[in-house]
Order: structure tokens, then sequence, then C-alpha cells
């Protein structure tokens, strides 16, 4: 959205959707939900299909905005922090949490994956023996646990009899 409380294309021109978690979708929908019961029918005005508006339905401007956040920074003892930290907050947590700088570059809006990993690849943990554990894990262990670094370890005695048997 613009300054001016406009909708336009992305810096990237193209139009992008952000997926969230299932909780986050109940706490909206229970918003949205709350906003119809309280509805100004007689008005004859509708429910708003943005997410966060004003009352009459129109996107809140910046200024508001920001300053609804900084009044809960202040509401809970919160500083040093803007609105903007909000954005670094989701890419910074997505990637420690799934490693995936694809999908993270497109729910950023990033051009490109390279972006992301310029601007977030510090906050990964360092590269450890335990990436090079991965090497011994089978095709089965990968498609029953997943190659997000969850796998069972093998057994010392199913590596020994695999060895025996080359």
């Amino acid at each position: 959205m613009s300054d001016k409380g406009t909708f336009g294309p992305t810096k990237t021109g193209e139009r992008r959707s952000v997926d969230m978690s299932p909780a986050l979708a109940d706490v909206l929908r229970l918003r949205q939900l709350k906003r119809t019961q309280r509805a100004p029918v007689d008005r004859g005005e509708g429910v708003a299909e943005l997410v966060f508006s004003n009352p009459s339905g129109t996107p809140l401007d910046d200024s508001r905005l920001r300053k609804r956040f900084d009044l809960a920074m202040d509401e809970t003892a919160t500083i040093g922090h803007v609105l903007y930290d909000a954005r670094h907050t989701y890419a910074s947590t997505l990637l420690a949490r799934c490693r995936d700088f694809v999908y993270v570059a497109a729910q950023m809006g990033h051009a490109s994956p390279k972006t992301t990993m310029d601007h977030y690849a510090h906050l990964l943990p360092g590269v450890d023996q335990s990436y090079a554990d991965f090497l011994d894990e089978s095709e089965a262990d990968w498609q029953r646990f997943g190659s997000d670094g969850r796998a069972a370890p093998k057994k010392p005695e199913t590596i020994a009899k695999t060895l025996d048997s080359i």
C-alpha cells in the first residue's frame, strides 16, 4: 500500500500471497467474526474485506498503524523496535525453523533467494559435523523421517552390518 492509502504493485511488480499458520488464520477469522457482529448495519455499511482497516473499512494509514504499534510496545515495556522489525522477525523465524531460502524469499517478495541469503544467512547456526552425518542416512530414512535433520540416528550395529556387506 502506498503512503496515500492506495494499493499498487509490489517492488517486484508481481502480486504476492503470504502464507499463514492455522493458528493465525483462526485468530483472524475470530477478528473478522467480531467485526461482523459490530458492523453498523443500520447505516448500510458492510464489513471491510481488509484484515486491518478503519471502522469505515478503508485501509489504515501508515502513521496510525505505527502509533498503535508504538503504543503496544509501550504497554509491554518493549523498547528498541519499530513496526518494520516484524518483517525481519517473520523471515528469521521461518529460516530458523525450515532453512529453505527459496520459500522464505517467495514469502518476503524477494526477486531472488540471493537477496534473502544476503540479509539473513548470518542468523543461521554455523556449519558443523552434524551436516556430514546426513550422508549416513539411507534414502528410506529420508522418506520416513524427512530431510529436516530430525531423522533418527542409525544404530552402530546397523552401520557395521552395512560396512561388512560391502
